[in-house]
């Protein structure tokens, strides 16, 4: 999967992680097969229209233009913004390449941001010149930034590249947590989740003692959630973090690798 710039997320303790954002290209493949999947939605409507039709006794035309514009509009608003709020900022056509919509910040989306995402990209894609806009705007935004996003403050991650950006550095579990270590199933963990946990544990030596443990337990809540496993009472959010990065690093690496 190729993917575009390296987006700086800046946290509220002002520590910069950065995370590689999706190619144009690739974002383009991925939007055409969700428009594929919505074409499939529609014709099921035209089917179940047809068949009614048939079968029913007859459709007025009214009635058939009435529910086509209906299905039409709901297809087109709800398509992404529902799954990007289940699936957390994933579609079918994301799903395939890797990609996942996410806040500025590195959070996960939540509905708000899914809607303004789906209505702006009715401008985005379907308005004249089709396509043509959130392609200058991706390319003119330093984030890699559709209308869209730039309203509703996302961007779109590439998660597979990123874990394999992560091999470099080898992290060992903490001393005396092996035992809690063994414990714990990473098979959950969303890679983003995993990058911006690696990538404060690289710059943590840095960090000032107040925002390094702010961010530490802000982190470990983040990870706890999505391995749902949190940290034992006494561990702080640094080293929990720690754990979950050394094992899921072990999980990922290619046998042998040291």
């Amino acid at each position: 999967m190729a993917v575009g710039s390296a987006s700086a997320i800046v946290t509220p303790e002002a520590v910069v992680l950065e995370r590689p954002t999706a190619s144009v290209a690739t974002r383009i493949v991925a939007i055409v097969i969700d428009l594929a999947v919505q074409a499939a939605l529609l014709l099921g409507v035209l089917l179940a229209l047809a068949a009614v039709d048939r079968f029913g006794g007859g459709v007025p035309t009214w009635l058939v233009n009435v529910v086509l514009a209906l299905a039409a509009f709901v297809i087109l608003l709800g398509y992404g913004c529902l799954l990007e709020t289940v699936w957390h900022g994933r579609t079918v056509g994301k799903a395939v390449f890797g990609l996942r919509v996410v806040t500025i910040e590195g959070a996960p989306i939540r509905f708000r941001h899914a809607l303004i995402r789906s209505m702006l990209g009715l401008v985005d894609f379907y308005l004249p010149p089709g396509g043509a806009t959130a392609v200058i705007t991706v390319l003119a935004s330093p984030r890699d930034q559709r209308l869209g996003d730039l309203v509703a403050g996302t961007i779109v991650v590439g998660e597979r590249t990123a874990v394999r950006w992560s091999g470099a550095v080898w992290f060992p579990v903490p001393w005396g947590c092996e035992s809690f270590a063994a414990t714990l199933d990473t098979s959950r963990l969303p890679a983003e989740d995993y990058l911006v946990a690696r990538s404060f544990l690289l710059r943590v030596d840095d960090l000032a003692a107040g925002a390094r443990h702010a961010l530490g337990n802000d982190l470990a809540a983040r990870l706890g959630a999505a391995i749902g496993c949190w940290p034992p009472p006494g561990m702080p959010g640094e080293v929990f973090c720690a754990c979950v990065v050394a094992v899921e690093q072990r999980r990922r690496q290619p046998r042998g690798a040291s």
